[in-house]
């Protein structure tokens, strides 16, 4: 069988459809895919995705994947994360039929030659049904002689399409609860069913009813009916039923009537008959007149199966149901199978040289029976052989390829065809046979296209060279079989071979003068697997070219090292008799590292400097260049050498880098300002190099030639005017006097050289008693002749002695301000002087200094102020007062005495003329007659009694004898 590549390929399995519950919250396998391409399995893959997602792009892949199990690609529903949200993008998996009722999913998959199939897949969403209550609503009478707590008196039956539990709710009366009755909240609708319980121990009651309104609801719905319960004391006969039994098969008519309900004492009921069934499934019905019949196809698991139905008859004057149950046993029906493609008219071929597995025929087989499987298998051939398999495409699809297996040895001419025989069988022993015809095809020869018995070529030797091919051996094959060649060779000096892949080249040059109309003979075979076919190839050899040879080599040149790039420094030139040839020169130069300094054109011979480059004689004053040439066909048998000398130049100096600023202080004449780092070469390793400089301010520098060390030829005064940067051009002379120029940045600093010139040297003040702390007493104004001068100032006071302690100085920029730091309170004149410093505040200062002469002069007492008298208003009063008390009279006429002594008045004479500003004013004392007391003490307690102020106020420190007898006194 032949296989063409690049098939369409066809996904068969698409579209397709099916439907989910939207109560399904586990991962489902929807689909698997099958998809044919004719192409080898192992020429071609198959690719698939999911194309086209329903949902919003935001949500897209949340419901559906692709997955790649190994052996299927296999569409699935993803699991529900969050059961009853729906297919939102925050529960992934979810159904729910009110937001969809169906999914179109596309799939595409494409193959390797780029072929593609896009095919949809559906699936429908099917809604929740509510449950129904197969016995509600209804009517119970209770017999109360026979009630008792604990007795269940109701059942709640249901019939649910999902068989879903159901959760209970009950409202009696109209209220929440009862004291009678008790309902279940939960149950199922068979094996565990809700009931309604009695809870009460007696009842009392007789002919009432009460109505028991019950909601049951499930996942997503919720069903509402009414139970009325009267209560009775009284009962007619309850009804009695038969159980029976039956067979069908699953293929029984839908709604066919399978029982009658059997009521033996129908004739002693005085009630109304009612009928109810119940069954684990929902696939039975019954009519009010007790005929059970079916409401779904009944499936049967093969060989059958058993359903169980329980009736329940209830008389509406009985107070008390009849149970019966009811069997059918379902007989499952396994239909035949059909095999729809495969018959002794069926033929295929196969080439007898196939290795691989190789897919013969497909075929089809269908069941009517729902759920069952079909296998199929190579059982036999004629003649036998276990060549031959089958394999299902993907599991459950029923569709079968048959196949040849790898390596299966097929030969033509031992076996041409096979009859294989195929039996496909089901799960429950259905079975069919068929047979395929398979021909093997023989192999055919290679075929030469351009080898014939005997084939001859010419070949020139002067254009063909060892490595070149000289002839391609060209072969067909019907079967494009892998074919092989090998050669023989009639002479050991033949100058050619052939490669594995038929092609023939020379393995050495061929001599021109030598092998000039040679002939060699070379014996060539082509085979596959079964056959072989061979030709004769003559090779001779005719030379056509000659060499072409450099004329003007060797030979000596010499030039200037101050060659610009790009000058022609020689031309190779060749002879060649062959008119026509193209030449192609090449070069090597010694040293090897000097390659990029030259260039050559390769098609004219020119060499010249290369591009950027230039000589240097001190560095390397000479080169040798080895040339070769070639035409199209044959390489000079001679390189031949040009020496090439490099000619000194004189060259001229350059600086290597720019010289850093250099900034010195102003002065005078002479001062040294700095040597300059200044790095300047000279190509021309022995030249000798001086310095030299010009410039806007030149005449105020000179540099030494040698050093280049710099200094000041005139003063640089800052005060003057004179700039604080400029520049200098440098110059670096060779012996020749070719130079090189650069700039020297020139900075000058100013230097500080005056002192502060004040508005006054010396200041004389005249202060009192009651000079404050906030007046100023002195101005003193500062100027700085210095350039650049801030015109901020240091204000001080020198010493710690009078000045420092009773004075401040605050200055701000050029001024300061003498003011008292605190009141002089001295009852003495006196005269002081201290000095105050400024200081202009650089770096190295330079200070002024002003002398202050202060003139103190107290303010005289008032002599109109009474003398005090008060005895207790002192503390030696209030002190001999308390001694008289104690003592008695003899004490105090003693503390009288001395107080009276120490109580006179004292008379202070107002002075008649203030002193002069030069001098400070002293007081004149006048001592009364009276006085036996020294004045000073009595000027003493005149102090310590006063209120304006007192020693302890302000101390003297000055040592004078006044302070000393103030402060001298004590009682």
């Amino acid at each position: 069988m032949s296989t063409t590549l690049g098939q369409p390929i066809v996904i068969t399995s698409l579209p397709a459809s099916t439907t989910v519950h939207e109560d399904y919250d586990s991962s489902l396998a929807l689909h698997t895919l099958v998809t044919w391409d004719n192409n080898y399995y192992y020429q071609d893959n198959v690719t698939c995705y999911i194309s086209s997602d329903p949902l919003s792009a935001a949500c897209k892949g949340t419901l559906f994947e692709l997955v790649n199990n190994g052996t299927a690609l296999t569409l699935y529903k993803k699991s529900c994360n969050s059961p009853g949200c729906g297919a939102i993008c925050n529960t992934n998996g979810c159904l729910d039929h009110d937001v969809t009722t169906s999914y179109q999913i596309g799939i595409r998959c494409y193959d390797g030659y780029g072929s593609s199939d896009t095919k949809t897949f559906t699936m429908y969403v099917q809604q929740n049904d509510p449950p129904i209550f197969t016995n509600l609503p209804n009517t119970i009478t209770l017999n109360t002689d026979v009630i008792a707590r604990g007795d269940v008196l109701f059942t709640i039956y249901y019939t649910d399409t999902e068989n879903e539990n159901l959760r209970y709710n009950y409202t009696y009366n109209g209220v929440a609860s009862s004291n009678l009755f008790n309902g279940d909240t939960y149950g199922d609708s068979y094996y565990n069913a809700a009931n309604i319980t009695a809870i009460a121990d007696q009842w009392g009651l007789s002919n009432a009813s009460f109505s028991v309104y019950i909601c049951g609801s499930d996942r997503r719905n919720t069903v509402c009916r009414t139970l009325t319960i009267n209560i009775r004391d009284y009962c007619a006969t309850s009804p009695v039923c038969n159980s029976a039994t039956t067979t069908v098969t699953d293929r029984f008519a839908v709604g066919g009537t399978l029982f009658t309900i059997n009521v033996p004492n129908r004739a002693s009921l005085s009630g109304t008959q009612s009928y109810t069934v119940y069954s684990e499934h929902n696939y039975f019905t019954v009519s009010s007149s007790g005929v059970i019949k079916t409401t779904a196809s009944l499936p049967a698991i093969y060989p059958s199966t058993r359903y169980y139905i329980n009736a329940r008859v209830y008389d509406t004057a009985a107070c008390s149901f009849a149970y019966c149950q009811f069997q059918v046993d379902v007989t499952f029906t396994n239909d035949p199978i059909y095999i729809l493609n495969l018959g002794s008219s069926v033929v295929v071929s196969i080439h007898e040289d196939t290795i691989v597995e190789t897919t013969l025929h497909t075929i089809q087989t269908s069941d009517a029976t729902v759920d069952d499987s079909v296998t199929c298998n190579v059982t036999s051939s004629t003649p036998s052989t276990s060549a031959f398999k089958t394999t299902e495409t993907y599991p459950g699809s029923d569709v079968y390829q048959i196949l040849s297996k790898a390596y299966p040895g097929f030969a033509h001419d031992t076996c041409n065809q096979y009859v294989i025989n195929i039996e496909c069988w089901d799960s429950y022993g259905s079975r069919k046979s068929g047979s395929l015809t398979v021909n093997i095809v023989d192999n055919q020869s290679p075929v030469f296209a351009n080898l014939a018995a005997s084939t001859s070529i010419t070949v020139d030797s002067a254009t063909v060279f060892a490595g070149t091919a000289i002839f391609t051996v060209t072969t067909t094959d019907a079967e494009n079989d892998d074919l092989f060649y090998n050669y023989t060779i009639y002479n050991q000096w033949t100058p050619f071979n052939m490669s594995a892949n038929a092609v023939v080249s020379l393995h050495r040059n061929v001599s021109i003068p030598e092998e000039n109309g040679a002939v060699y003979w070379m014996y060539i075979c082509v085979y596959d697997l079964h056959n072989r076919v061979c030709g004769n190839l003559t090779v001779t050899f005719t030379p056509s070219k000659t060499r072409p040879i450099i004329s003007n080599l060797p030979a000596s040149v010499a030039v200037l090292e101050s060659m610009s790039s790009g000058s022609t420094i020689f031309i190779v030139s060749v002879t060649d008799p062959d008119i026509g040839d193209i030449h192609n020169f090449s070069m090597s130069v010694t040293p090897a590292g000097s390659s990029s300094k030259f260039s050559l054109n390769s098609l004219t011979g020119l060499l010249s400097l290369a591009p950027g480059q230039m000589f240097d004689y001190e560095t390397l004053p000479f080169y040798q260049i080895t040339f070769s040439v070639r035409d199209q066909y044959l390489a000079a048998r001679q390189s031949k050498i040009i020496n090439i000398s490099i000619t000194d130049v004189n060259e001229s100096p350059y600086f290597v880098s720019t010289i850093p600023d250099i900034t010195f202080g102003e002065g005078k004449a002479g001062k040294v300002v700095g040597t300059p780092s200044i790095q300047c070469k000279d190509p021309d390793t022995a030249d000798v190099l001086t310095f030299s400089i010009s410039g806007p301010y030149q005449t105020y520098f000179n540099m030494n030639g040698t050093t280049g060390k710099l200094t000041l030829a005139n003063d640089w005064d800052l005060e003057s005017g004179q700039a604080t940067s400029t520049y200098l051009t440098v110059y670096c002379v060779d012996h020749l006097g070719l130079q090189a120029a650069t700039n020297l940045t020139v900075n000058i600093t100013a230097v500080n050289e005056f002192a502060p010139v004040l508005s006054l040297s010396t200041a004389g003040i005249n202060i009192t008693d009651q000079t404050q702390t906030t007046e100023i007493l002195l101005n003193v104004t500062a100027t700085d002749q210095d350039y650049g001068d801030d015109n901020c100032f240091l204000f001080h006071i020198i010493g710690f002695g009078f000045g420092s302690k009773y004075f401040k100085i605050n200055g701000t920029g050029n001024l300061g301000q003498l003011s008292l730091s605190q009141q002089i309170k001295l009852k003495y004149a006196f005269n002081d002087t201290f000095t105050v410093t400024v200081s202009d505040n650089e770096t190295s200062p330079l200070v002024s200094s002003v002398t202050v002469t202060i003139y103190y002069t107290p303010t005289p007492p008032d002599p109109q102020k009474p003398p005090s008298y008060c005895i207790l208003c002192t503390t030696e009063g209030i002190a001999v007062v308390s001694i008289l008390a104690i003592e008695g009279f003899a004490i105090f006429v003693i503390i009288a005495y001395v107080i009276l002594k120490y109580s006179r008045p004292v008379y202070v004479t107002t002075p008649t003329q203030l002193p002069s500003s030069d001098q400070p004013w002293v007081p004149k004392q006048k001592k009364p007659a009276f006085d036996t007391i020294s004045q000073k003490s009595v000027e003493s307690n005149i102090s310590e009694s006063s209120e304006v102020s007192t020693d302890s106020e302000i101390s003297d420190t000055s040592g004078g004898s006044d302070a000393s007898s103030l402060s001298s006194y004590s009682l």
